[in-house]
């Protein structure tokens, strides 16, 4: 195989992991995961398990939020206890932190209003002590039907014409990486997303594949509630994914190859930490961090903001709450997160750009942050389909 075709195949490799495709990758079953396999003892700090009850839709915004809480990440040179005394002067109460990033997860007692969550948000962030301070809103996956058992990729491939079950690894010459695998060392991947599968028949979490690939995988529950039968059905926020999400972004890095079962995974040589969240800010930020602890390298967030939905028409540039709700406050908050994992772990971020059909800036969280040397830490992928004109030219980027 030719070295351009390598070098491309690497790229889209790390980058498609976080495709929000139904290409049922690697998804069946739903249901609550039992760790298949010791969860390593790393203590970060806690996180307050949400409470759908306390999620209130904020009518300015489209967002959903926590009603009673906010986000603090102070500033390095403000000491512990100046944070404790400032979270206490506006009636606070720590429910959340992680070690040593003086980043906290608060809740305000007597029952604020949204309008006063946000009118301290703000005052909080012209304060010289902090860093940044955000509302604990609530990120979403594109939901994923559960199609039962996944279709074998058994067709001839052709990276020329990608066509059939497996075009989608065609198209990123996936194939022509998987000639190099001999080379490739193992890589530590954690996945932040909910409705794990860690038992599926082709994650084969417990034993080691007969072409090398290891099967060494780690879980970490939430305490939220489950979702209801009928809360999808009604429209109703759920918040643990019985619809495999996870599973199926898990599925794509890395389910067994040749094992005549299900697909085949992106990623040979792996092992994936997979955190289940509950997917309020701070349980992603928490999740990221274990995952980081754990040695993992390459973080995936298959999750966004979704305003197009939120809001029931497209973010415009020039509607300022539009900017300042989707653009500047995260990337306030995450840019300020950021620069603390970049001066302790050595990682890249990728996350989905999102099902919208609109500019990836704003479906928050690290795709909102545009500083240039934070970027080189960040991977946004978009998607990719195959058309009539893709089939007879062959895949373009």
């Amino acid at each position: 195989m030719k070295n351009p075709k390598f070098i491309i195949s690497l790229i889209f490799i790390f980058s498609f992991t976080a495709f929000q495709i139904s290409c049922g990758g690697g998804a069946s079953e739903g249901g609550r995961s039992t760790p298949a396999g010791p969860v390593t003892a790393v203590d970060v700090g806690k996180v307050e398990p949400l409470d759908p009850a306390k999620v209130v839709t904020d009518s300015q915004t489209g967002q959903q939020v926590i009603k009673d809480q906010i986000l603090i990440s102070f500033k390095d040179t403000t000491s512990e206890n100046a944070a404790k005394t400032k979270i206490a002067s506006i009636n606070g109460e720590i429910v959340g932190y992680i070690k040593g990033m003086n980043d906290f997860q608060v809740r305000i007692t007597g029952n604020p209003t949204l309008d006063q969550l946000k009118a301290l948000v703000d005052q909080l962030n012209n304060d010289p002590e902090v860093e940044a301070a955000t509302l604990n809103t609530i990120m979403q996956i594109k939901r994923i039907p559960d199609s039962g058992n996944d279709p074998k990729w058994n067709d001839a491939w052709n990276e020329e014409k990608p066509s059939g079950s497996n075009w989608r690894l065609e198209a990123i010459y996936a194939p022509s990486a998987w000639d190099y695998n001999d080379l490739m060392g193992n890589v530590k991947i954690g996945v932040v997303d909910g409705g794990f599968n860690i038992n599926h028949e082709d994650l084969n979490l417990s034993s080691n594949n007969a072409n090398g690939a290891k099967g060494r995988y780690y879980a970490v529950e939430s305490d939220a509630p489950d979702c209801g039968f009928w809360d999808g059905l009604l429209g109703k926020p759920c918040y643990k994914d019985h619809n495999n999400h996870g599973t199926h972004v898990a599925g794509i890095i890395g389910t067994l190859s040749n094992n005549a079962k299900g697909i085949t995974g992106i990623l040979w040589k792996k092992d994936l930490y997979l955190y289940r969240v509950d997917f309020q800010d701070y349980d992603i930020k928490y999740g990221i961090v274990w995952n980081l602890e754990n040695g993992a390298k390459v973080i995936n967030l298959s999750l966004g903001a979704y305003p197009k939905k939120a809001l029931g028409r497209e973010p415009s540039d020039t509607n300022q709450a539009d900017v300042k709700n989707y653009i500047e406050t995260p990337r306030r908050y995450w840019s300020a997160f950021m620069k603390k994992l970049v001066g302790n772990y050595d990682f890249l971020i990728v996350q989905a750009a999102g099902n919208e059909g609109i500019d990836a800036k704003w479906s928050g969280l690290f795709n909102s942050i545009d500083d240039t040397n934070l970027r080189k830490r960040i991977i946004t992928a978009g998607a990719i389909e195959m058309n009539w004109w893709s089939w007879l030219t062959g895949p373009s980027y």
